[in-house]
């Protein structure tokens, strides 16, 4: 039996932003760093790169000053720290038409951009193909990159099969669905885009995002991939804070997670449920109950007026 070596680490869709919410004295922006950190970390202590497949930051159309003061600094602190890692990665949806991910890597010596193009480790092709609208011509490129004999390839997309973390499945387009015929030609196929980490088919994962960022992810355990010399692939859970729940009213665990209250439902008052008769005109009806229920949106309250008239056809 040949030997199994570690040839490289994986990680795809940091989504290096400054969040809006669960993000007070900015402690998702801290959470990301460490995630980045962590994989320098690994990295270095393992003498591997790090393969990266895509979203780099969160907001295509541009960072805020905040958030590019924040990684200029931080990368830079990476540079110094880390000067022998490496960061093979492309550009995905979020990282904007003229990418950032782009830009960075002309910026900093650990970040190799290899949109359309190609590097090597211990002989091995490390193919990029980043994100591409509604993959028109992805198939093109996925056949011009067999060339390479093999190799690991790099993607940002949406593959059948694979489930985001709150188990909607996409219909991607311009795909065909035998995705084992589609990838045969390359020895491991990395993805990024759909958050939650999948085996697909064969030889084709997504690579997940490191950590929890949306309300949807909760319960979905994220991490990064170690690669090895066989291209066999071992997930690690990162073990970073996570979105979790609890009733209004109960004492929540005292943990560095991002506790999402879950309020009570309301109740109609005894004299507001007899007041209700069924000839009663149903656009009175409905805001008379969302007075008791506590509903303001005039969206909603319109809505249910609809839906109770429909009831009369």
């Amino acid at each position: 039996m040949g030997r199994r070596d570690l040839i490289a680490i994986a990680s795809s869709d940091w989504h290096y932003h400054n969040w809006k919410q669960f993000n007070e004295n900015g402690e998702r922006l801290t959470v990301t760093k460490k995630v980045i950190l962590k994989l320098f970390e690994e990295a270095h202590l393992k003498k591997v790169p790090i393969l990266f497949s895509g979203d780099l930051f969160h907001t295509p159309d541009g960072l805020s000053d905040e958030v590019f003061y924040n990684v200029m600094d931080f990368f830079k602190g990476l540079q110094d720290l880390f000067n022998d890692v490496r960061v093979l990665g492309i550009s995905g949806n979020h990282d904007g038409k003229i990418s950032m991910y782009k830009a960075i890597s002309r910026a900093f010596d650990n970040f190799i951009c290899i949109d359309n193009g190609v590097e090597y480790i211990n002989n091995i092709p490390i193919i990029g193909i980043p994100y591409i609208k509604r993959n028109k011509g992805l198939v093109d490129k996925i056949e011009k990159a067999k060339e390479f004999g093999g190799g690991i390839l790099l993607l940002h997309t949406e593959l059948y099969g694979a489930p985001d973390p709150s188990g909607y499945t996409v219909e991607p387009q311009n795909l065909p669905r035998n995705l084992n015929a589609l990838f045969k030609a390359f020895d491991l196929v990395l993805s990024g885009h759909i958050h939650k980490h999948t085996r697909v088919c064969d030889n084709v994962y997504m690579v997940g995002a490191p950590n929890q960022q949306r309300k949807s992810d909760a319960g979905c355990k994220m991490g990064y991939l170690k690669i090895y010399s066989d291209f066999s692939v071992k997930f690690v859970d990162l073990g970073m804070p996570e979105f979790k729940y609890y009733n209004e009213g109960e004492k929540r665990e005292n943990t560095d997670d991002f506790w999402i209250e879950i309020s009570k439902p309301k109740k109609l008052k005894k004299s507001s449920e007899a007041s209700f008769k069924p000839n009663m005109d149903k656009t009175k009806m409905a805001k008379k109950y969302a007075n008791e229920t506590g509903i303001k949106s005039p969206k909603k309250v319109n809505a249910l007026i609809k839906i109770l008239n429909k009831t009369e056809e």
